[in-house]
């Protein structure tokens, strides 16, 4: 796969990862007096965040093949400053 495939492929799969975010916002929620919007809404939900969950590993696993080709390395950012409290 290209570089700029890649990033394509990344742009959909984040596109269709906000879809389905927004879906499970609306229906993983139901009130009391609200009737379902699928007969077993619990096993969509679950199945729309399982989805949602292998889009992300995807999107990493493509930004990482994208960073391992790329000819320069960034440097290594530390989440510390590197002193030692005492």
């Amino acid at each position: 796969m290209k570089i700029i495939e890649g990033m394509k492929k990344i742009k959909d799969l984040t596109k269709k990862a906000e879809d389905i975010r927004a879906k499970i916002g609306l229906f993983c929620a139901d009130l009391d007096y609200e009737t379902p919007m699928y007969p077993d809404q619990r096993k969509e939900v679950d199945g729309w965040l399982q989805s949602h969950s292998d889009m992300l590993k995807e999107i990493l696993s493509l930004r990482l093949s994208i960073a391992k080709t790329l000819p320069y390395r960034l440097p290594a950012r530390s989440c510390c400053s590197g002193t030692v409290a005492s």
